[in-house]
């Protein structure tokens, strides 16, 4: 091993001094296998318990003090590590280089003790479409495989992507402020969106990253938020959704009409579960396109289907803030919610909605049976 690593830092000194461009494609494929040995590596340390040489409690520990790893980058290589030894195919192709770190990511975090037998039988399938997608599209492909082996219409994936945020707010030896964590995809695409509202566009002369520029409007969002937080944001902005229904569905060009995969993705954020498009949808705008084929639009229809004012002002009379039992969330800080869902045929009345916090408005529609 030793002389191999050697052998390596020869040739990127060579690579490094060498001014005909290099071949982006198999360097590519050696550093993912040389990422893989260094997760065996890794794997082995935990295993020996040899970071207790180095007065290191864990693994995560060693490798955050000699190897300079971030906590996340750390944690996240140990679980990686060890979850390897459960997927052979997978373990077998990142060795290759067929598929990279992420795609092995994306099928560890599936692999939970609920999904694991089903998921191990199908592992050389899903290993198989690693190799011919990027890593944004088997995320999607794995989503739809865990919400159908759940069963639940991804309400299990979208509760445990909830529960998986953080956000730390630290302050430097310097007096600045660092930000970590990890955000889910609806928490994600909101803040991406409200940040790309606030920051100032760029402009002749100006020499600020967008990096830069989106600190800015971090803390433009943070002042003009602060004094609303105190009495509440007010009532959610009702949700837009597109629907997209193909001429041919219609028509039924070729006998019987058939249910096409539907697209389910939230701006910024990618893919996201029917459980979870079902609560945001629940006080929705509508907006319906008719396309011929697979990109020419033909048709966008009025939006539809959002819940009126004067229904809201009487739930706000009615219910006076989120119902759950113990809840003291006052109105400005509720989602209207149907009982008997509006795509199941419940109607936009008084009798049929009522007023949750967005904590009991998840736990309704992603995380169990509503309190």
């Amino acid at each position: 091993m030793f002389d191999l690593l050697a052998d390596l830092e020869d040739l990127v000194d060579k690579l490094a001094a060498s001014e005909v461009p290099a071949d982006v494609a198999r360097l590519t494929r050696v550093i993912e296998r040389l990422e893989y040995q260094r997760l065996r590596a890794v794997r082995e340390l935990d295993r020996s318990g040899r970071y207790v040489d180095d007065n290191c409690l864990s693994a995560a520990a060693w490798l955050r003090h000699r190897a300079r790893f971030t906590a996340a980058q750390s944690y996240g290589s140990v679980r990686l590590a060890r979850a390897l030894d459960r997927l052979p195919e997978t373990a077998s192709a990142f060795e290759a280089g067929e598929i990279s770190r992420d795609h092995a990511r994306t099928l560890a975090e599936a692999c939970t003790s609920a999904r694991r037998t089903a998921l191990c039988d199908l592992e050389p399938q899903l290993v198989d479409a690693a190799r011919l997608a990027d890593a944004r599209e088997f995320r999607g492909l794995v989503g739809q495989v865990c919400d159908a082996l759940d069963g639940d219409d991804g309400a299990t994936s979208a509760s445990d992507e909830h529960d998986r945020q953080r956000l730390d707010v630290s302050e430097t030896f310097h007096g600045m402020w660092a930000l970590n964590g990890l955000l889910d995809r609806e928490t994600g695409a909101s803040l991406r969106a409200t940040l790309d509202a606030a920051m100032d566009p760029p402009r002749a002369g100006d020499m600020r990253t967008a990096s830069q520029r989106r600190a800015e409007a971090f803390g433009r969002i943070c002042d003009a938020a602060r004094a609303s937080l105190v009495q509440g944001p007010g009532r959610s902005k009702a949700a837009y959704a597109n629907l997209y229904v193909d001429l041919e569905a219609i028509e039924r060009r070729g006998g019987p009409v058939i249910v096409r995969r539907m697209r389910s993705d939230i701006e910024h954020g990618g893919r996201i579960s029917k459980a979870t498009l079902r609560r945001l949808t629940c006080d929705a705008s509508i907006a319906r396109i008719i396309t011929d084929g697979p990109s020419q639009v033909i048709d966008v229809g009025r939006r539809t289907r959002v819940v009126p004012k004067a229904l809201w002002r009487a739930l706000v009379a009615r219910d006076g803030g989120c119902i759950a039992p113990g809840c003291d969330r006052p109105p400005g800080w509720c989602d209207v919610h149907h009982k008997t869902h509006w795509v199941d045929g419940g109607a936009t009345t008084l009798d049929n909605c009522e007023l949750r916090c967005r904590r009991h408005h998840r736990a309704v529609h992603e995380d169990g049976p509503a309190p």
